[in-house]
C-alpha cells in the first residue's frame, strides 16, 4: 500500500544525492568547507523527507479511518486507540441530546492526535511512539535494526542542526551510508504497516 511511498522517498535522496554529493569521497576525511555545508545540507533535508513520510503514513491511516466512520458510522479499531489516548471525558447529559454527540467526540479526538502529528519535529523511536501507538500501532514486527538506525541518523542530524561544522569532524557520506541502510530496512516496515491497516483501519 505504501511501497509508493517508499520509492517517492528514494527519489527524494536520490536527487539530494545529486544536488550536494557532487564530489568523491575520500579516506583522509579532507573535506572543504564548502563540501562540508553540502553534506550537512543532504543530512539535514534527507531527515525532513524521512520525518515526512513517516508523517505522511500516520496522517493517512488517521483520515482513511475518519472517512471510514464518516461513512458507515462504525468505530474501527484506530479510532478507538485514537479516542482512548485523546478523547475528551464528557459526563453523561441530563437530557437526550439534539444533535450527535457521540460523533462530535470521535472528530474532537481525531482533531487532537492530527495536531501530535502536525506538531511533530524528529524521527527517533519516542518520535514514532507519538505517531503511531496512539493509533493502535507497534514496531514490533519490523526489523529490529531499524529504529536504532533511525535513532543514529536523529542524532546526527541534531549535532549538525545545533553545532557549528567548524567545531567537528563530520564525513559527509557517513549521512548517504545511513540513509541507504534505513531505506533497506523500510522494507519491513511497509509489509508491517499495510497488515496492520488491513486489521486495525478497515
Amino acid at each position: 500500500m505504501f511501497k509508493g511511498e517508499i520509492r517517492r522517498l528514494s527519489a527524494v535522496e536520490l536527487e539530494l544525492r545529486k544536488t550536494f554529493l557532487d564530489f568523491s569521497t575520500r579516506s583522509a576525511g579532507n573535506y572543504s568547507q564548502s563540501e562540508m555545508t553540502k553534506g550537512a545540507a543532504y543530512l539535514v533535508l534527507s531527515h525532513a523527507a524521512i520525518e515526512e513520510f513517516f508523517e505522511g503514513i500516520a496522517a493517512n491511516i488517521a483520515t482513511r479511518s475518519e472517512k471510514k466512520f464518516k461513512t458507515t458510522g462504525k468505530i474501527n479499531k484506530v479510532i478507538a486507540f485514537i479516542m482512548y489516548e485523546y478523547g475528551a471525558k464528557k459526563n453523561l447529559p441530563s437530557e437526550l441530546p439534539t444533535k450527535d454527540v457521540h460523533s462530535s467526540l470521535v472528530f474532537s479526538a481525531l482533531g487532537n492526535y492530527k495536531r501530535v502529528v502536525e506538531a511533530n519535529n524528529g524521527i527517533k523511536e519516542h518520535n514514532l511512539c507519538r505517531l503511531f501507538m496512539p493509533l493502535g500501532y507497534a514496531f514490533d514486527q519490523v526489523d529490529p535494526l531499524l529504529l536504532p538506525e533511525l535513532d543514529a541518523f536523529g542524532s546526527a542530524r541534531g549535532d549538525l542542526a545545533h553545532k557549528s561544522l567548524k567545531s567537528k569532524q563530520f564525513d559527509p557520506f557517513t549521512a548517504q551510508a545511513q540513509l541507504e541502510r534505513i531505506l533497506a530496512l523500510l522494507s519491513t516496515f511497509e509489509i508491517s504497516i499495510d497488515g496492520f491497516i488491513c486489521t486495525h483501519a478497515s
